[in-house]
């Protein structure tokens, strides 16, 4: 019993929703009417009922076939979420009360408003006297729009003096008809005939209008057809948009193109200040000659076996044409699983840089050096990882391989080897504890020395002392 009793507050609260007052006989107030939608819009229709205790409203398609799909009844209110042609049809509002049932059949129209498609809108048709010319009057729509001419408002049909059908006998003679299709026909044109006309389309789903202005003019006057109505001024914008944009390629193009010519001449020119260092350094390190993996290297240059190491004289085309040959750096090539307990350390100019070690009696063997035990000789490597793309940065990371690669020096770290097996590229080098040699000279400098430095060059550009622990 306390569930129906519920069941029945909660049907009567719902209802209200959709009832008038409640009392008297069971009735619709007001009546549920036809509807028309457009196509791909929504929409309500409403059924109100009065009278009765506790009535029920409820939506069905035909008599009592189930809604279709996008149409949805809710307290009494027939919804279409998006109308479509198929939601077309007659729907029958149901109202039960008890034993007592009405119903109200309604239809639902979906339909597309009428819209003009020629004249357009503003346009101009211009004529010679004693021409022919044709208005045509074109419209869509959903039923099929009918169409009728006015001139300045006032309807022009066959009531009309001198305007004939083209069913009609006079058709051939008559000097304005009336063409099935919708099109008005001028014949012999003059003056007086220069008006505003107007193309009206009608249907259930609504109405739409558009003028044209016949403009008359002497033998001899006509403009050019291309500044008549819109299709003129439709192409002027076309060739200009089209011109505009092909400015803004060929700007593009002539920025990017001396974008990378900076670029190559401010690489080219790091290259060459890179070897003239480098030159000086080996000429400083090493006076004799020596062997790096079969090849000569002498006053700090390396001489291939090859017949083209001596065409050029040119150490800065020389270094571009060795970075073409996939071989130059094969002397210097290390398996990658040689390393181990690689920790990040932090990132430098060419990517991330690693500490790693290395276990350099298998370097030797590679390099076919005679290894008087097998132990393992682990050593600390500085790894350098190449990961950016920039020309600029790879050329860098070329010329550090040659040069360490070359160099010889107590005081200068010495290259173990590059790892090419595999992306990113890795660059082995001897790690050092106390890192650069100024920061060591820093840390290992007496008071004595500090305070001789910090007379000579003044507090401002003084480091601070370095602790000493006692």
């Amino acid at each position: 019993l306390p569930h129906h009793s519920s069941h029945k507050i909660r049907a009567h609260k719902s209802s209200r929703r959709h009832r008038a007052v409640n009392d008297g006989e069971l009735r619709f107030e007001p009546e549920p009417y036809s509807k028309k939608l457009e196509l791909n819009t929504s929409g309500k229709i409403h059924c109100k009922v009065a009278g009765g205790l506790a009535p029920t409203v409820q939506w069905f398609l035909n008599d009592e076939d189930p809604l279709p799909e996008g149409v949805t009844s809710a307290n009494g209110t027939l919804m279409v979420a998006d109308a479509e042609r198929r939601h077309s049809g007659q729907y029958t509002c149901k109202a039960v009360d008890g034993d007592k049932v009405i119903t109200s059949k309604i239809n639902l129209d979906v339909v597309v408003t009428p819209r003009v498609l020629e004249p357009t809108p503003g346009q101009q048709l211009h004529v010679t006297l004693g021409q022919t010319a044709a208005l045509h009057c074109r419209a869509t729509g959903d039923p099929p729009p009918t169409t009728h001419w006015d001139r300045n408002l006032a309807i022009l049909g066959k009531q009309q003096d001198g305007v004939d059908l083209e069913d009609s006998a006079n058709a051939t003679t008559a000097r304005l008809v009336l063409m099935n299709n919708g099109t008005l026909l001028i014949r012999n044109v003059s003056a007086p005939d220069a008006d505003r006309y107007g193309c009206t389309a009608g249907s259930a789903a609504g109405l739409a209008r558009n003028e044209l202005i016949l403009v008359v003019h002497q033998e001899g006057e006509l403009p050019p057809a291309e500044s008549s109505g819109v299709a003129g001024k439709a192409v002027v914008v076309s060739i200009s948009v089209a011109g505009a944009y092909m400015v803004l390629v060929l700007a593009l193009m002539v920025y990017c193109r001396r974008r990378r010519l900076r670029r190559r001449q401010r690489g080219e020119k790091m290259e060459l200040e890179m070897t003239e260092g480098r030159e000086k350094l080996v000429e400083e390190g090493e006076e004799d000659k020596q062997k790096v993996n079969g090849a000569a290297l002498q006053n700090g240059r390396l001489l291939a076996h090859d017949k083209d190491s001596g065409a050029d004289n040119s150490e800065v085309s020389g270094i571009s044409r060795a970075s073409k040959k996939s071989g130059q750096f094969e002397h210097l090539s290390i398996p990658r699983s040689l390393l181990t307990e690689q920790i990040t350390l932090g990132r430098g100019e060419f990517g991330e840089v690693l500490l790693a070690k290395i276990d350099m009696s298998q370097v030797n063997k590679l390099r076919n050096k005679e290894s008087l035990d097998d132990e393992p000789k682990l050593r600390p490597v500085l790894v350098k990882a190449l990961t950016t793309k920039d020309e600029v940065q790879l050329a860098e990371f070329r010329r550090q391989l040659e040069l360490f690669s070359r160099v010889r020096h107590d005081n200068i770290v010495r290259l173990i080897g590059l790892c090419s097996d595999a992306d990113p590229h890795y660059m082995l080098l001897e790690h050092t504890d106390w890192g650069e040699l100024k920061k060591f000279l820093i840390a290992t400098r007496s008071p004595e020395e500090n305070a001789e430095y910090i007379a000579r060059v003044g507090a401002a550009h003084a480091h601070p002392a370095p602790r000493r622990s006692c």
